[in-house]
């Protein structure tokens, strides 16, 4: 995990730590400041054994997050996202051959953009929304 990456984001929910405070969400913009700068890496200390008998699970470096293989519709509004996707939304991405996260996760807002009905606000609201999935 001194890496970053997969078990990183698998460990620590950034999403339910940013519930507990007042006022803050995962945006693209908060998710890009973090992405790009450069970090201190973090040390746990502990004068017990308690860390040394937690048994920690291999991670297989060669499967992607679950999240990215699950379709768009995943991300429908609802109570697990409330600034989800709108159904309106959901068909016009499919039609343009969005089927899943992961490949919303990899196109830029430029391409949704491209979309019909589809502007600035709510292609970065897409980028925020799929983001939000991945870090959940």
């Amino acid at each position: 995990m001194k890496q970053g990456g997969r078990g990183t984001k698998y460990a620590v929910n950034l999403c339910n730590l940013l519930e507990k405070v007042t006022g803050t969400r995962l945006t693209k913009a908060l998710y890009e400041e973090w992405v790009s700068s450069k970090v201190e890496e973090v040390q746990f200390a502990a004068n017990n054994t308690a860390f040394a008998e937690i048994d920690l699970p291999d991670i297989d470096i060669e499967n992607n997050l679950g999240i990215l293989e699950f379709d768009i519709a995943k991300l429908k509004k609802s109570n697990v996202f409330p600034y989800g996707l709108t159904e309106d939304k959901i068909e016009r991405l499919k039609a343009e051959g969005y089927d899943t996260v992961g490949q919303l996760a990899e196109c830029t807002e430029s391409d949704l953009k491209k979309i019909y009905m589809i502007g600035d606000r709510t292609a970065e609201r897409i980028k925020n929304v799929v983001d939000q999935a991945i870090w959940m």
